[in-house]
């Protein structure tokens, strides 16, 4: 995914849109590929998408020590950017372990609808 086309996606998606940011070669993106792929396959109203470091025209440094990364969006609106994934949940970390850090940054997630901690229930309908 490209830059242009994730913009294009924030602005499309209502709820909620997680973002790997992620870089070829780099020793985690295949686990982080993995969770993002359990989460998409476990919540399928979340819009999940990867996007290459590099491509995105992140910086250097970023693309060499901050991926994979994990960004949330609501409504368009950046709530989470967990750089170094990593460094939050551990590499031998489960579905588990990155919904209780979702949570931990305010997003919950439920099997029939997502409900970003910000905005009543009454919003989401």
């Amino acid at each position: 995914m490209l830059k242009m086309e994730l913009l294009s996606t924030m602005e499309d998606t209502n709820g909620l849109l997680v973002v790997l940011l992620y870089e070829e070669g780099n020793d985690r993106t295949t686990w982080a590929t993995h969770l993002t792929r359990l989460l998409a396959s476990s919540f399928p109203d979340i819009r999940v998408c990867r996007i290459e470091a590099s491509l995105a025209g992140m910086s250097h440094r970023f693309v060499s020590e901050g991926v994979p990364a994990l960004q949330v969006y609501h409504r368009g609106e950046l709530v989470a950017n967990l750089v170094q994934l990593h460094s939050h949940i551990g590499e031998d970390a489960t579905i588990a372990h990155l919904m209780n850090l979702l949570r931990k940054n305010n997003i919950n997630l439920s099997k029939n609808r997502m409900l970003y901690v910000g905005e009543s229930e009454s919003d989401d309908e």
